[in-house]
């Protein structure tokens, strides 16, 4: 582990402050974790892949390939990849909530399938939480030390332009 300033460890706690308060204000309805067999053996640049196959299924699974490919609309998701504290325990965090109701439960109903039918290599299981009662909020960023730690799956995050959060605006 490298040495962290002070200054950045004060920049982190804002960021981390910031991103929990914006992952709160969007409301999200579901919190899930996906997991592998071999934890230990999977590297990161194959968890964001991962983790950007899975998201890029669910939303056609459940908004159809019209809405997704042609009228680029997705459901509204924030994804991290994690190596555990040890470094030997790579898994995927999301946040997730659908437009209507029955998102919400073809949500809970494919995620499960999709994470062990997408040729996703080693794939083990994903536990889903209603994130109103697990209130995971800042969970995911527990990993986040320093500035530099890639943890967000940007390319697996899905949010729409209208939900913006002056804190996260003041804290980068």
């Amino acid at each position: 582990m490298r040495y962290v300033s002070t200054a950045e460890q004060v920049q982190v706690r804002k960021l981390k402050d910031a991103i929990a308060d914006w992952i709160a204000e969007n409301d999200f309805t579901i919190f899930g974790t996906l997991n592998y067999y071999n934890a230990k053996n999977i590297r990161l640049n194959k968890a964001h892949k991962d983790a950007a196959t899975f998201m890029r299924k669910l939303n056609l699974t459940i908004l159809g390939k019209h809405k997704v490919d042609r009228l680029n609309t997705y459901l509204n998701s924030i994804t991290f990849v994690e190596r555990g504290r040890n470094r030997d325990n790579t898994h995927i965090h999301f946040f997730i909530k659908g437009e209507t109701l029955q998102d919400e439960k073809d949500i809970s109903y494919y995620a499960y399938r999709i994470w062990n039918k997408a040729n996703i290599i080693n794939a083990n299981n994903v536990v889903l939480k209603d994130e109103a009662y697990a209130q995971r909020r800042s969970y995911c960023l527990k990993e986040q030390q320093a500035l530099d730690d890639l943890i967000l799956c940007t390319n697996a995050c899905n949010v729409s332009l209208s939900t913006t959060n002056k804190a996260l605006v003041k804290a980068a």
